[in-house]
């Protein structure tokens, strides 16, 4: 890798590349998730989004990871990434299809050969609880 890794994740309800290079993003920024029972099912997409220039040309591993209120991992998902362009974005879409035992705050963690790290929140609530 070269120089600080800048890693990030964008949760959203659909996202696909296009063959032009740019990528669609659907209800882009998820923060939260509601449901009136639990098991809540979490049906969304995670897009893993790096500079350009961040990787080298070869071969990466990419592992997200889903944790649930009490801390307890609920859910993981690996890539593998092949960089044949550096000076392009990297973008990396994992779907997460998943049941989650409690409501509170649940934490995405994703790392790229476990030296790039990012990590966002969700809430899973129940609904009308604001």
């Amino acid at each position: 890798m070269s120089g600080p890794a800048e890693l990030r994740i964008i949760l959203c309800e659909y996202a696909a590349n296009n063959r032009d290079g740019t990528y669609t993003i659907v209800r882009g920024g998820l923060d939260f998730w509601e449901s009136d029972s639990l098991p809540v099912q979490i049906a969304c997409v995670a897009v893993l989004e790096m500079s350009p220039g961040t990787l080298e040309t070869g071969r990466y591993r990419a592992s997200l990871e889903l944790s649930s209120a009490t801390g307890v991992k609920v859910w993981a998902a690996l890539a593998e990434i092949d960089v044949t362009k550096p000076a392009l974005p990297l973008r990396v879409i994992l779907p997460c299809q998943t049941h989650v035992q409690s409501f509170g705050m649940c934490r995405f963690v994703a790392t790229i050969d476990g030296k790039a790290t990012a990590s966002t929140s969700i809430e899973i609530r129940r609904i009308g609880a604001n």
